[in-house]
C-alpha cells in the first residue's frame, strides 16, 4: 500500500525517530485485529457483553479460574485462523532489521 496519504510533513522525522529507537511498544485499539475478523471485546455485537461477568473480571477469576482460561483459549485458537490486514502490513513495514516491535492490542 503506498501513496501520497501515507507521506506528510513530519514522515521524515517519524522515520528518522523509529530508526534511532531501540525498541517501540504500538499500543493499537482493537480494530486493528476486527479487519482481519477478530471479534472485539467491547465493540458493536462484542464479547464483553457477553462474557465479561464470565471471564473478565477478578470474581468470575476467583470463582472459576479454569473457565477463565478455557475462554481465552478459545480466544487463542479463534484467532489462529485470521489473516494480516492492510494495518498489519503497515506496522510491518515500519519494522528495521534491528528493532523489536512489541504490540499490544487490547482483543
Amino acid at each position: 500500500m503506498t501513496g501520497p496519504w501515507l507521506e506528510n510533513r513530519y514522515t521524515a522525522e517519524f522515520r528518522k525517530v523509529l530508526a534511532e529507537a531501540s525498541n517501540i511498544l504500538v499500543l493499537s485499539g482493537a480494530g486493528l485485529s476486527a479487519a482481519s475478523g477478530v471479534a472485539t471485546f467491547r465493540g458493536l455485537g462484542g464479547r464483553w457483553h457477553k462474557y465479561a461477568a464470565l471471564v473478565a473480571t477478578l470474581s468470575a477469576w476467583s470463582e472459576n479460574q479454569s473457565r477463565v482460561w478455557q475462554y481465552f483459549h478459545y480466544r487463542r485458537e479463534e484467532v489462529k485462523t485470521a489473516l494480516p490486514n492492510a494495518g498489519h502490513y503497515a506496522l510491518a513495514r515500519l519494522t528495521l532489521p534491528d528493532l523489536r516491535l512489541k504490540m499490544q492490542i487490547p482483543n
